[in-house]
């Protein structure tokens, strides 16, 4: 059973540089021996055969839970395909899962980039609807299966100033999902939540007590609230997926919000050490530390 397990995504970068500097299964035997119950595994990182039989070896020796993320990048899962097509590349998601005998599958609203001059009225509506639909052969998918999934909510991508649509990002948006999908279960990103909800103006606490009962996956990490509208990453700008207590947003208060509000899932540290030091043993120390900060206000 999940019960407020504290989880790291596994970063392509990082795996990619403990591949070359160090050793997989040492990496995440020093993740598991420092706290982490669970490992969130993107469909796009492509593990080697030994690899996956380190990790399915790993869930029985630390009774993890795995999750799995998969997302448009690298032409894995769109919500923008055609329902055909979706559901044959979800269907191979869902068999994916079943490798690792993985709990969750997180699925993310791409954004989509529309040619200069149309409208952001000219395609809301069609994208929208294809994006109805494929949720809906996903969670159908997922029920057979007895996976969980989470449609998690978006990262900021302003039409005002670019020409990239996503439109999952604030609490009128995902209601409008809600609506039309009313199994819709959601990954809360918290990192996501915060660049919104200062970019347009709403009350992100407001928002996870509105979809509190819905969470079932939570990413964990932080940044500075700043965003530029055009999905910008650097300096103080951005989704930056830092550790935890180098940027300002309140994730203490937010954890100990779900907590009371009844949330019992996996808290998964999607963050991206690179981004504060270049050396591999300091980005280890640095996930080693969120994990730790994590557990400590989880009560563990």
């Amino acid at each position: 059973m999940v019960y407020r397990k504290v989880g790291v995504f596994l970063s392509e970068p990082i795996v990619i540089r403990v591949r070359r500097e160090f050793n997989f299964k040492k990496f995440l035997e020093i993740l598991c021996e420092n706290g982490a119950e669970a490992l969130e595994i993107p469909e796009k990182l492509k593990l080697k055969q030994n690899e996956i039989k380190i990790l399915k070896q790993l869930k029985k020796d630390y009774d993890l839970s795995y999750a799995i993320h998969s997302s448009s990048p690298g032409g894995y899962i769109s919500l923008y395909l055609h329902p055909m097509k979706f559901y044959k590349r979800f269907k191979k998601c869902i068999e994916y899962t079943k490798i690792f005998d993985g709990e969750i599958i997180t699925i993310d609203l791409d954004s989509y980039f529309a040619e200069p001059g149309v409208t952001y009225e000219e395609v809301k509506d069609y994208l929208f609807s294809l994006c109805v639909q494929n949720l809906r052969i996903a969670y159908k998918l997922g029920r057979e299966n007895n996976i969980a999934v989470g449609f998690e909510n978006g990262d900021v991508r302003d039409w005002a100033v670019s020409y990239y649509i996503k439109f999952n990002m604030t609490l009128d948006e995902m209601l409008e999902f809600v609506n039309a999908v009313p199994e819709l279960k959601i990954t809360l990103d918290i990192g996501h939540l915060y660049l919104a909800s200062n970019y347009f103006g709403f009350d992100m606490f407001r928002y996870i007590k509105t979809f509190a009962k819905r969470i079932v996956h939570v990413h964990v990490d932080d940044n500075f609230g700043l965003d530029t509208g055009f999905g910008t990453k650097s300096r103080k700008y951005g989704d930056l997926h830092l550790p935890l207590d180098h940027g300002n947003l309140p994730w203490r208060e937010v954890i100990k919000l779900l907590n009371n509000l009844g949330y019992e899932g996996i808290y998964s540290l999607e963050i991206k050490p690179y981004r504060i030091s270049d050396n591999l043993n300091k980005m280890i120390d640095l996930i080693v530390e969120s994990i730790k900060k994590l557990r400590n206000v989880l009560g563990k």
